[in-house]
């Protein structure tokens, strides 16, 4: 489990400090904040350091295609 504000995780990871292949959790402190302030780009950099098989709906709903297509483009993307 890895706990941080983005911005200081990305610090770590560029800097390889950290790497995320085997981590199953991250908790992103006041990612909600950096979405509304537009550093949603920040917080993508941060997803894409996870291993892809680590990516998993955990709702009925995340498999749906149509609705998670429209989630794509609210707040509701991210898991809170």
């Amino acid at each position: 489990i890895v706990i941080a504000t983005p911005g200081r995780l990305l610090d770590v990871l560029e800097n390889r400090y950290l790497v995320l292949s085997q981590c199953t959790y991250v908790i992103l402190d006041e990612a909600d904040k950096m979405l509304d302030m537009n550093f949603e780009a920040d917080v993508q950099n941060v997803l894409g350091h996870l291993p892809v098989t680590n990516m998993k709906p955990d709702t009925d709903e995340a498999e749906d295609d149509t609705k998670l297509m429209a989630n794509f483009f609210s707040k509701k993307k991210y898991r809170q």
